[in-house]
């Protein structure tokens, strides 16, 4: 498949996940193309200090859970009604157990948790925003993991919801690309959980 490049500046790209680490960082640097940035995470506290630290006028910090779907349809409509679209999705939230465990010990509340945020957080993320990464031609990007394809030994939650999400990106990848709206990976493959 041909991949199609995406003009960013002026765009819109939505980050879950976006108060620190790798969300953090695609945020900067696409703020500093130009593109104007939506973060989400668990804590306003946060997002507000890593919204300061990108700088500008162009960064639209908001507090959400991705395992809440009603917060990320709100997500979605005032990231529109801020900067009247959105390009790019950027599913990026996620969590892995701690300590990590075999599945044998593992705490049933924390598994299912760990498949929330990271498998149905995806899916409540990309959702809502579908019509407008139609309407666009836009990407969607979901942070995976190796954990996708090898053996996750006492991390057995994590790889069972990034072998998920490998799966959503490839679907989306094929589904989409009939719009011109192509790029759905599944990116970092070599991410660990956090």
């Amino acid at each position: 498949m041909t991949s199609t490049k995406l003009e960013l500046r002026d765009r819109t790209a939505l980050i879950t996940g976006g108060a620190g680490g790798i969300g953090a960082a695609v945020a900067s640097q696409l703020a500093s193309g130009g593109t104007n940035i939506v973060l989400t995470d668990v804590s306003q506290a946060s997002l507000d200090q890593t919204a300061a630290g990108i700088g500008g006028g162009r960064v639209l910090a908001i507090a959400a859970d991705v395992t809440d779907a009603a917060a990320m349809r709100a997500v979605v409509d005032r990231t529109v009604e801020q900067f009247g679209r959105l390009d790019v999705v950027f599913a990026n939230a996620g969590i892995g157990p701690k300590p990590p465990s075999t599945m044998l010990t593992t705490d049933p509340a924390m598994f299912e948790k760990i498949v929330e945020v990271d498998l149905l957080g995806v899916w409540r993320t990309i959702q809502p925003a579908l019509t407008q990464i139609v309407a666009n031609h836009g990407h969607i990007l979901i942070t995976g993991s190796i954990y996708s394809f090898l053996n996750g030994m006492v991390n057995g939650p994590y790889a069972a919801s990034k072998a998920g999400v490998e799966q959503l990106g490839r679907a989306l990848r094929s589904e989409l690309a009939m719009h011109g709206a192509p790029q759905a990976f599944s990116t970092p493959a070599g991410s660990r959980p956090r």
